[in-house]
């Protein structure tokens, strides 16, 4: 499968998840926002690092699987910086 196939998949995928997973929390959890910034910055470097391995290996599940990983910190780490925003003007 092509790569970029690939990758549009996982973007697709990892956006699905993310949404499923925010619609079955209530809505006044912050369950999203417990983890630091770190728990996101590995997530990217190992993602990258699958992706990369992935690539090497010509496997392409690996590849798929690391990119909804990022996705899906991706989706994660926007809500935290939102909510940053609006503490530190209050």
């Amino acid at each position: 499968m092509n790569l970029i196939v690939i990758l549009i998949l996982s973007i697709i995928i990892g956006t699905s998840y993310y949404y499923m997973m925010e619609k079955s929390l209530p809505i006044d959890s912050n369950c999203t926002f417990i983890s630091t910034i770190w728990t996101d910055l590995f997530a990217f470097i190992w993602g990258f690092i699958i992706i990369y391995k992935g690539y090497q290996y010509n496997d392409n599940l690996l590849i798929l699987l690391a990119g909804i990983l990022i996705v899906e910190h991706i989706w994660q780490v926007l809500p935290k910086y939102q909510i940053n925003k609006i503490i530190n003007v209050n």
